[in-house]
């Protein structure tokens, strides 16, 4: 038997509920996709060899039992190394919660349950995660936007799989990043936002002009506070 991928020993942290799960699943997501068969696994397409029958000749047998035993190798290996990939990457007391379970698949699906809620739940933790967020004031505009396109990321594939013909406008995902501005410092640039030509007000417009302003009413802070050191 070929030794386990060595992927499963990358430090991705470990997950350790559902305050760290959604950072954490894409992570370990990343590490499956690059091991042979390790998505397969956690979905349910990597399934075991079926036993096969006893016709034919025992010549015919043999090579049908060589074929399974080499298969089912194949199957046990890919599904060990993917079990392997998400036990060595969580916390003692989440492992504790899916000891019992014998594949990838029963491992991921059931910290889907735990972690995840029902779908109808996870729709709603979402838009209300959404529509309350507020700018972290620790956070650069960059750093901010990303989190707030995360969060819209997720809430869209999550209604998509009651209905592949939803989709978000992006005017929500734009009109929230402006609403999340400080009214004392941004307020100028809400204004000649607002002036724009509606085909340029587009998500990565407004991204990369956000972070342009921040720039610079920065460059302004540090000019005033030079000229106040040299008073």
């Amino acid at each position: 038997m070929s030794t386990p991928s060595t992927s499963c020993k990358i430090d991705i942290g470990r997950l350790e509920g559902k305050e760290n799960w959604s950072t954490w699943r894409c992570k370990v997501l990343l590490l499956l996709r690059g091991t042979p068969g390790g998505l397969d696994a956690i979905s349910g397409n990597l399934k075991p060899p079926t036993y096969p029958e006893a016709d034919g000749t025992s010549a015919d047998q043999t090579i049908a039992l060589n074929k399974y035993h080499k298969a089912l190798q194949d199957y046990n290996e890919k599904d060990s190394t993917a079990m392997l990939m998400l036990l060595a990457n969580m916390s003692d007391n989440t492992l504790r919660k899916v000891m019992r379970l014998t594949s990838a698949k029963q491992i991921w699906d059931e910290l889907h349950t735990l972690f995840d809620g029902t779908s109808e739940d996870k729709s709603y933790n979402l838009c209300y995660s959404f529509f309350s967020y507020k700018k972290d004031p620790l956070h650069d505009m960059s750093m901010h936007i990303s989190k707030l396109k995360n969060i819209w990321h997720e809430l869209k594939v999550e209604l998509q799989k009651d209905d592949s013909k939803y989709n978000l406008p992006e005017i929500l995902l734009i009109c929230k990043i402006l609403e999340t501005l400080p009214d004392d410092s941004y307020f100028p640039f809400k204004s000649s936002w607002m002036l724009m030509s509606k085909k340029d007000r587009n998500i990565e417009n407004v991204t990369a002009q956000i972070c342009c302003y921040e720039r610079s009413l920065m460059n302004k802070e540090e000019e005033t506070e030079t000229q106040a050191l040299t008073i």
